[in-house]
């Protein structure tokens, strides 16, 4: 049986994560958010990408291409600059839809992470400049939206508060009374949400399916090029640990309690889920 300390770890890890808990009838029970998610095919199946020996796309997938040159061209409508490594992953061919929204690489086997397309940016960044938009954003804080969560917070690279240094990601909650700060830049950013997602999978999860550990080092494989040492060194060893399975059927590498615990000590960024107003509440 699953204990009280348990099922009080995991309530605090998923309500953080943007999972919905409850209780029926005295009974713990736990909604998922399951959402069709862009998803590489696993292996044994025909890559999306083929990758050198430095583990960067040989070639494209056919589809819809998010270029950088799109990406600085729809920044620049507005007076703002992507961080480069962000154009990098452009330039990779990691932030590719194809017309169908299939095979998005980046955080391919996240179940949290919905990556935007090069038309959803623009729109939301014609949204965040309208005069009459209900969140009446600085611009100052130099928003620029890359991704979503399953219930529509968009997380966004905050420009304006880099100056010289790294670009800081956020996330701007939509039904919060708060936004939140996640990472100093984007490889912090791309480490952390890789160990949240290690944390719990099950075997109908891209991560789970197959060869959990397989698939987690091919994961590692494909975005090392875009972590510090140090991040890829941490998950190198968080994936050769035992994995665990637990009576609930979900699986993880690690604990929710050990999450933040790895993440801190890896990143050092103590303002991590620190809150942030970045638009007008009423």
């Amino acid at each position: 049986m699953l204990g009280d300390e348990f099922f009080s770890r995991r309530a605090e890890f998923l309500l953080r994560r943007g999972h919905v808990m409850f209780l029926l009838n005295g009974a713990r029970s736990s909604a998922r958010v399951r959402r069709p998610v862009a998803q590489p095919p696993m292996p044994g199946h025909p890559a999306p990408i083929l990758l050198d020996s430095g583990s960067r796309p040989l070639e494209r997938r056919n589809g819809a291409m998010t270029t950088s040159a799109e990406l600085r061209e729809i920044s620049a409508a507005h007076g703002l600059t992507w961080p480069e490594e962000y154009l990098t992953l452009a330039d990779d061919g990691m932030v590719d839809m194809s017309p169908t929204g299939d095979e998005v690489p980046l955080l391919h086997f996240s179940t949290n992470f919905e990556l935007l397309g090069a038309k959803d940016i623009a729109r939301r960044l014609e949204m965040f400049a309208e005069p009459d938009d209900f969140r009446n954003i600085d611009p100052a804080e130099g928003l620029l939206p890359f991704g979503m969560e399953p219930g529509g917070n968009l997380y966004c690279f905050r420009t304006g508060a880099a100056g010289a240094g790294p670009v800081p990601v956020v996330l701007l909650q939509n039904d919060e009374q708060e936004d939140e700060r996640l990472a100093p830049d984007l490889a912090g950013f791309i480490f952390a949400e890789i160990v949240v997602a290690s944390a719990e999978f099950y075997d109908d999860d891209y991560l789970g399916e197959g060869e959990p550990r397989r698939n987690a080092e091919a994961w590692l494989q494909s975005h090392e090029p875009y972590l510090g040492q140090e991040q890829a060194a941490a998950l190198r060893e968080l994936f050769a640990r035992p994995l665990i399975v637990r009576d609930d059927d979900s699986m993880g590498f690690l604990e929710f309690s050990e999450v933040d615990e790895l993440v801190d000590s890896v990143l050092r960024y103590p303002e991590r889920y620190e809150p942030i107003q970045l638009w007008e509440r009423g």
